[in-house]
């Protein structure tokens, strides 16, 4: 009857490269390439075998068919004896699973993978990075514990399984893994619409693939708070702002529950100033008079006015940095309609307007005709 010999490696190695300066004379051919527990059918007869390091120390032998001690992703030398023949077979321990896996520097198409492996020979490994995405896998090498991994999607999910590997590669460890989302792209096109005092509306595009499973966090900086709100589509409105205050609204791109985020777009908005109030026209007289109203926004000290005057005339406009202005060049006895607009953000965001209705006087009044005779004969 045939006997069976087994050589046990109990636990996984490092990949490594280790020139043996023992010698295999004759190999044998009948055993197959072996790692870690393996059972070797041996011819008849076979009755006991050794086995050394590749440096030729000995190994420890548990037995008649199993190796107590060996080191992993390290190559040893085998002999078995079958009868008064004897045979020898280079044989790779596996390496050991690598640990500590870390991501890093992170973009939308590249990140950088590091790891680690303390087996004595880790330093001749190499190491096979199998890339597991939608759409396609591929594997990459590296001789170190170090890769640069490139051509990715943005804001996509890769599993990335990293293999040991000894003895030209033939000897691989088991995987270890990690899975990693890439940043989602930028937002673009970012419109700012239906702006009141209070709200507006944003809007923007994203194009990746994976866009459809993307929320989006909006940071919103103003000139007294700062807060964030959050999206699943690529609009939202903002309510309660101030009136006539610039904000800074900030778009980030979000992926696998949200722990992922893409680098920022913004825009630059103002928000409506509110409608003056309590206007008043005084001091008419034939051709001209006095408007004052108020505003009492938080930001007016920095609004402008825009006052829009319709008559029977050419329509024309007027502005004052203040809360007030004196409207010349009117005609006697006619009816103006004086609308006001308050503005801010160098006058591009305009307020609702707020009018009146005044008439002109129709004559000079007296006190007007004694000034302009005294004036008269003062000239003369």
């Amino acid at each position: 009857m045939r006997r069976l010999a087994q050589v046990f490696f109990p636990f996984l190695l490092y990949l490594g490269k280790i020139k043996a300066i023992a010698t295999c004379d004759k190999e044998c051919n009948f055993i197959s390439n072996i790692t870690e527990t393996t059972s070797i059918q041996l011819p008849d007869n076979s009755t006991k075998w050794n086995a050394t390091f590749q440096n030729g120390s000995n190994v420890h032998l548990s037995g008649n068919d199993s190796i107590s001690g060996p080191h992993p992703g390290v190559q040893y030398l085998v002999y078995f004896k079958n009868g008064t023949k004897i045979c020898c077979k280079y044989i790779f321990t596996k390496p050991s699973p690598v640990f500590d896996i870390k991501a890093e520097n992170i973009t939308t198409k590249t990140l950088d993978l590091k790891w680690e492996n303390n087996d004595t020979n880790a330093l001749n490994n190499t190491y096979r990075i199998h890339i597991d995405g939608p759409g396609h896998l591929r594997n990459i090498t590296s001789s170190t514990t170090y890769v640069q991994i490139i051509q990715l999607d943005p804001g996509t999910l890769y599993r990335f399984e990293i293999y040991a590997q000894v003895g030209d590669n033939k000897t691989e460890g088991e995987p270890k893994g990690i899975e990693v989302y890439t940043k989602p792209s930028p937002v673009y096109d970012i419109k700012a619409e239906s702006i009141t005092t209070k709200t507006l509306e944003l809007r923007w595009e994203n194009n990746d693939t994976n866009a459809v499973n993307y929320t989006y966090r909006i940071h919103i900086d103003g000139p007294s708070h700062w807060h964030n709100i959050t999206s699943n589509t690529t609009y939202v409105r903002v309510i309660q702002l101030d009136p006539g205050t610039l904000y800074r609204f900030e778009i980030y791109a979000q992926v696998g529950d949200n722990k992922t985020e893409g680098d920022p777009n913004g825009t630059d908005v103002y928000t409506k100033p509110s409608p003056v109030f309590d206007i008043k026209a005084e001091n008419i007289t034939t051709k001209t008079l006095d408007l004052k109203w108020e505003n009492n926004d938080t930001n007016a000290v920095n609004y402008t006015y825009r006052i829009h005057i319709g008559g029977p005339g050419p329509l024309r406009n007027i502005t004052s940095n203040t809360t007030y202005v004196r409207v010349i060049q009117l005609d006697p006895g006619t009816l103006y309609r004086f609308e006001i607009y308050a503005q801010v953000g160098d006058n591009k965001t305009e307020g609702d307007p707020k009018g009146t209705e005044v008439y002109t006087s129709k004559y000079i009044k007296l006190r007007d005709v004694m000034y302009i005779t005294l004036l008269h004969k003062e000239i003369i």
